[in-house]
């Protein structure tokens, strides 16, 4: 009997101690900041994917699924009340995010990304890669835990990101971002236009009413005068096509000049040309969309409501000039001199025979390259930039 209190007591006091081991395990918390791209922040992404909509990413992640600043954390704290802070000055107002984890899932991992407030006025600013400070500060039940600080690389609004390969080598692809350039609202656009009526080739630029087939030959004049104001203006083509620089090897970038830029430079790349008839034409009512090919890029535009009708223009022939007539379809280029009086005609032969030309290699190479877009072959890409605004909400990007 004794024996058998003495049993009872020691179990009593080993089940106390452990017990109170357990209650007074020491509550710790882990957690390191995380930036994505390696660390490389893209304005033109922020500012064309503002109003993008992510799906939610699951139980283990807390926040903005397209968040590209936030923290990984694991916490052995029960029913914590946790807080957030972010700075990054020159970009951003101070951000602050309140969360708690799951007392059951102490240990486990868990991702934080609070819905930056960037200052997209000063993104828009930056056209060369500056190096940020972002200064992460976390509170557990109102005091400070502990801060960390991470120095990113901020990229000039002119880098277009279009794929990332993240350290599961999985590739991301973002050559919708090219899209983004497109921007109709410029107002040098104004110019263009008014330049495309002093060619008299068109007399005034409506909206298009693709419901009828009889409206081609008014299509076609706005068009050519169009093409016949930036011609005039002796835009070249460069083939350089610069890429972004310190980026590593997981991020591809290409820079991508802005209507104006490449206006005021005279000089324009095939992503450069086509971004900018794509900006013109959608002012006009026409709808463009991009077609993205290994090392290239053209557009086209539609024709009809149901989107079947298509034509594509090569737009680095913009570049090409004294095009011979002989390397254009005959009846193709009796049809658009034929769509002017005699003397307009003869005065713009030139620009007319260079856009019959630049709708033949465009038509050819969309006859080429629509299959494989139609297959899915990720190399191959039609950014339809009504669709993209509409049902992905992306937002131009204006410099």
């Amino acid at each position: 009997m004794v024996f058998a209190k003495r049993f009872i007591g020691l179990m009593v006091i080993l089940l106390g101690l452990g017990a109170r081991s357990y209650a007074q395990l020491p509550e710790t918390v882990t957690w390191k900041p995380l930036i994505k791209m390696d660390k490389h922040l893209f304005p033109s992404y922020l500012i064309a994917g503002a109003t993008m909509r992510f799906e939610d990413l699951g139980e283990y992640f807390i926040g903005e699924p397209k968040g590209m600043i936030g923290i990984k954390i694991s916490s052995t704290y029960r029913f914590a009340k946790f807080k957030l802070e972010i700075r990054a000055n020159e970009i951003a107002d101070p951000t602050f995010i309140d969360f708690t984890l799951p007392h059951d899932k102490r240990r486990e991992d868990f991702y934080v990304f609070p819905n930056i407030n960037y200052r997209f006025l000063q993104l828009k600013s930056i056209t060369q890669p500056i190096p940020v400070n972002v200064n992460f500060i976390l509170y557990i039940d109102g005091k400070e835990e502990s801060q960390q600080t991470e120095t990113i690389n901020v990229h000039s609004i002119n880098d277009c990101p279009y794929q990332v390969i993240n350290a599961d080598s999985i590739i991301t692809d973002m050559n919708w971002m090219f899209g983004a350039y497109v921007n109709e609202n410029h107002p040098m656009i104004e110019e263009v236009l008014h330049e495309a009526v002093n060619t008299h080739m068109v007399d005034q630029f409506t909206d298009y009413a693709l419901s009828s087939e009889s409206n081609k030959d008014e299509l076609f004049r706005q068009v050519l005068g169009v093409w016949t104001a930036l011609y005039n203006r002796k835009i070249t083509y460069s083939n350089t096509i610069t890429p972004s620089l310190g980026t590593g090897k997981n991020i591809s970038s290409q820079r991508v000049r802005f209507f104006d830029q490449a206006l005021n430079s005279a000089q324009a790349n095939c992503v450069d040309g086509s971004v900018m008839f794509a900006s013109i034409f959608r002012r006009i009512g026409i709808e463009p969309f991009l077609v993205l090919v290994p090392d290239h890029c053209y557009m086209g535009f539609y024709t009809s409501t149901n989107k079947t009708a298509i034509y594509c223009l090569e737009t680095t022939v913009i570049g090409k000039k004294n095009v011979s007539p002989s390397l254009v379809d005959s009846n193709t280029l009796k049809y658009f001199i034929g769509l002017y009086p005699k003397e307009v005609a003869e005065k713009n032969k030139d620009a007319i025979v260079s856009f019959a030309f630049a709708l033949k290699v465009g038509q050819a190479k969309w006859t080429k390259d629509r299959e494989k877009i139609t297959e899915g072959n990720k190399n191959y890409l039609q950014i339809d930039i009504a669709k993209s605004r509409a049902e992905e909400g992306i937002i131009p990007i204006s410099d």
